[in-house]
């Protein structure tokens, strides 16, 4: 039995409200521990994973319709997703009715017996977080990285031995419900403006993402970026110990770049880890991700040698700059995750060709000002197709910055079809970064990249079309 020095979770009566991946793992978990997990989700029971007849048959109750209400009323914890926002209706009358409320990372970090390098950030999480799992697993240790990451940390702490480093990526979702959420090392990567439709202001997007922070004590360790004046100004007021990284300022402390060389400097001990031009991943903010790996692995008391070896192999994430293929002198890029602009901007920043963008996707609420200006500012990016809910607005703040490269198209596949036809003859790259979330088209940013991957990869030389643009 896994054991945690905080709430006696056996005999408890927890009703889990949302079962996707982290809301099955919770339920896993809960019973591992001798708790009784309630499952409630809108969708129809044949539309859940089949997770869901093992977890009947474990003790798992079902609260369906009206039964919701009553499951509720006797419960002593309410799981949410991380989709569910801390001012739904169901989590403002849980709180009435006094029950505790938290998310499955909340639950899972409860249990983990190891310490957590978390990581948080508008953009970059998933690189800097694989990155380090990778660091990790060359240094001996068999870890997984888990959380926002698509493996919950419930699933993570059954899996993963006593006292290994356990890799988290943290969203500012999950960061809405900790209650002692506490990791030995946590890093803030970047803030930008981002989930706005449900965190309202970039006030309270940023103090969120602080969260991250709330527990630590004098023995642990906060990783910020230097070159960024919110995160920088996170540092103030915090416990534990501030570790920097910067790819612009040498520093007395962290990980820093130097004529030409990734240095990184903690204590008294000063070590050069490879060659800038030696990182694979492509792009400055890659870079970045790099450095923040570099620290939280030192953190760790990964050695030099095997950072370097890791960074000089490493070639990205799924989703993220992913070349995907070249056909007919026209390079496909999928950097499906770019579901924010300063995200498709970073994409933008690394095209080296010309290129034409595909943007537009569900509406956040988001300003496309400082997207429209990248795109005006880089040279390569020669056209851009839109679609989706935004793709109005997106048009209109490229318009405002005099593009007028701009095309309207009905979708993401007939979008790669103009993009084709603007370059068939002079060949470039069509970069997929669409600045916006899926939803209005696609479950999530995965399945919206493996549907243009998949797309791309059936396409033939026959099947350019001329659209006369």
């Amino acid at each position: 039995m896994l054991s945690n020095s905080g709430y006696n979770w056996s005999g408890k009566r927890v009703l889990i409200l949302g079962l996707a991946r982290s809301g099955m793992s919770a339920a896993k978990l809960l019973l591992h521990v001798g708790a009784y997990p309630a499952l409630f989700d809108e969708k129809p029971l044949d539309q859940l994973s089949t997770d869901i007849e093992f977890l009947l048959q474990q003790g798992c109750k079902l609260a369906l319709g009206q039964d919701l209400q009553v499951f509720l009323e006797n419960a002593d914890v309410l799981l949410v997703s991380p989709g569910i926002a801390k001012d739904a209706p169901i989590v403002r009358q849980a709180a009435a009715l006094g029950i505790l409320c938290i998310g499955e990372l909340e639950l899972g970090a409860q249990f983990a017996e190891g310490p957590l390098y978390a990581v948080t950030g508008t953009n970059g999480k998933t690189t800097t977080v694989t990155l380090l799992e990778k660091m990790f697993h060359a240094a001996g240790y068999d870890t997984r990285a888990s959380g926002n990451i698509g493996y919950p940390l419930s699933s993570a702490v059954l899996s993963v031995k006593k006292s290994i480093p356990l890799p988290v990526e943290v969203s500012s979702f999950q960061l809405e419900t900790v209650k002692r959420f506490h990791p030995y090392a946590a890093a803030v990567l970047n803030i930008s403006p981002d989930h706005l439709n449900r965190h309202k202001t970039m006030e309270a997007y940023t103090e969120l993402k602080r969260n991250i922070f709330l527990h630590q004590t004098a023995s642990d360790f906060a990783v910020l970026n230097f070159d960024d004046p919110i995160v920088r100004s996170m540092s103030e007021g915090l416990p534990s110990r501030i570790v920097w990284f910067s790819r612009s300022n040498e520093l007395e402390e962290g990980t820093f770049v130097k004529d030409g060389d990734v240095v990184l400097r903690l204590g008294d001990k000063e070590q050069i880890i490879c060659k800038t031009e030696d990182i694979k991943i492509p792009g400055a903010h890659n870079l970045e991700n790099a450095l923040a790996a570099i620290v939280l692995a030192g953190l760790a008391g990964v050695s030099s040698a095997v950072m370097g070896s890791v960074l000089k192999s490493f070639q990205g994430v799924e989703h993220r700059i992913e070349f995907v293929r070249k056909l007919d002198g026209i390079t496909y890029i999928n950097d499906s995750k770019g579901t924010n602009s300063a995200s498709t901007i970073k994409a933008i920043e690394a095209m080296d060709e010309h290129t034409v963008l595909l943007a537009g996707g569900f509406n956040k609420e988001e300003s496309f000002k400082e997207l429209a200006q990248a795109v005006n500012h880089n040279q390569n990016i020669v056209h851009v197709v839109v679609y989706g809910q935004t793709a109005a607005d997106i048009k209109t703040a490229l318009t405002t910055q005099d593009y007028d490269a701009v095309t309207f198209s009905n979708n993401m596949f007939s979008a790669i079809d103009l993009a084709r036809s603007i370059l068939v003859d002079h060949g470039g790259t069509i970069l997929l970064s669409p600045a916006c979330a899926s939803f209005d088209q696609f479950p999530d940013y995965e399945e919206r990249g493996r549907e243009f991957k998949k797309f791309v990869n059936d396409l033939s030389s026959s099947d350019i079309v001329d659209n006369n643009v």
